[in-house]
């Protein structure tokens, strides 16, 4: 497993081709406690993760920036300086959630456009990004939609067009809902969608946390999930 990344491992192949790939997946719950954290993930992937979707625990990181490391190839990168500590406090990984979020939206376009985009952000706070990437998304989603019309009436849109539109209009509602909601960006629930690992690589598992566990701190539960 590759523990020390936030990059999708995939190829990108034809549509009639199979693509089987693992990445790692980020969960916020409102505790300190990862052990509650381990169990609130196990609760959602009842619900959510179906036969094809093994995975593996890689590790917990707490807004006091403690690492709990349950794999024991990133236990062991950690302790010899391979992976450095400083590139997994809760920031460096609600950083690497983000950036896994802008990896799989422009998924269906070429490599190039992801690179632009995530350098671009990278210069702004953690604050800005969801309001910056709806302003972009309502562009690209009313572009798309422009085009559609005319490629339905002549047959000509490709699979390929048709899944990156799918890609901005899920990115929109479920980064609008969560705005709205006040919750933390890009961690989403099951609301405008249910979204399930093939489909958003963050989320929200407050539901999966007793009120009196909420609010004594915050967790980021790192997860590699095979889709």
């Amino acid at each position: 497993m590759v523990a020390g990344g936030a990059i999708r491992i995939a190829r990108r192949v034809g549509l009639n081709q199979v693509i089987k790939m693992h990445a790692l997946y980020y969960f916020l719950t409102p505790t300190n406690d990862a052990d509650k954290a381990v169990q609130a993930f196990y609760e959602w992937a009842e619900t959510h993760c179906d036969e094809n979707n093994y995975y593996e625990l890689v590790c917990a990181v707490s807004e006091e920036n403690t690492i709990r490391a349950f794999d024991k190839e990133f236990l062991k990168r950690l302790e010899d300086g391979v992976l450095k500590a400083s590139d997994w406090t809760f920031e460096s990984v609600h950083r690497k959630a983000w950036r896994s979020t802008l990896y799989d939206l422009f998924f269906y376009d070429d490599e190039e456009t992801y690179k632009k985009v995530a350098k671009e952000f990278e210069k702004e706070p953690l604050d800005k990004w969801a309001p910056k990437l709806i302003s972009m998304l309502i562009d690209l989603v009313r572009e798309a939609y422009e085009d559609l019309l005319p490629n339905l009436i002549t047959g000509e849109e490709k699979p390929l067009v048709s899944m990156r539109r799918w890609q901005y209009v899920i990115a929109l509602e479920t980064l609008l809902e969560i705005q709205r909601d006040r919750r933390t960006p890009p961690f989403a629930y099951d609301v405008p969608f249910f979204l399930t690992p093939y489909k958003w690589r963050c989320f929200d598992l407050r539901h999966y946390i007793t009120s009196s566990e909420a609010g004594k701190g915050r967790t980021i539960l790192v997860v590699d999930i095979h889709t």
